[in-house]
């Protein structure tokens, strides 16, 4: 689970600028156990619940620009193997804070040795410190790995 917290006035910019990093990252670990969520909002040491402001134009725009950048990812990706979520956020007396939410994007484990890439041809895995793009040598080096495991049936 990673969660970001959205700094600045362009919390779409912000959020489509790695959206996709993470969901490559996700879809090429290898040893899934859970679904892999990515949550912004939520600071990543303390766990503080600080939002992102997106009025209701910017919510369905958001949800629209995530779909959009997910659906370049390759090879592609069925639209049933991830979920986005974003929910209200509310203050200590459990009123409504407006405009301020919390976006959650859910990628479910895909079976298979594919390794998958974003628009740009960027490859992504995930690490225990978040992320990590892979150089040309470290993509043949998965590439034998998963291969490797293929054939003798290891996971």
């Amino acid at each position: 689970m990673e969660f970001k917290e959205v700094k600045g006035d362009h919390s779409i910019r912000s959020i489509l600028s790695v959206v996709d990093q993470y969901v490559v990252a996700y879809l090429n670990e290898r040893k899934k156990q859970f679904p892999g969520t990515i949550i912004w909002g939520i600071t990543d040491k303390e766990r503080k619940v600080v939002g992102t402001k997106l009025i209701h134009k910017e919510r369905d725009e958001l949800r629209r620009s995530i779909v959009e950048r997910l659906d370049q990812i390759q090879p592609p990706i069925p639209p049933s193997s991830y979920k986005i979520d974003i929910k209200e956020v509310y203050d200590s007396s459990l009123k409504h804070i407006e405009d301020t939410y919390i976006v959650e994007v859910i990628v479910d484990t895909v079976t298979g040795n594919d390794l998958f890439a974003t628009a740009k041809n960027e490859v992504y895995i995930k690490t225990d410190g978040g992320k990590k793009k892979l150089n040309h040598i470290q993509i043949q080096q998965e590439i034998l790995l998963r291969n490797q495991h293929k054939r003798f049936n290891l996971k």
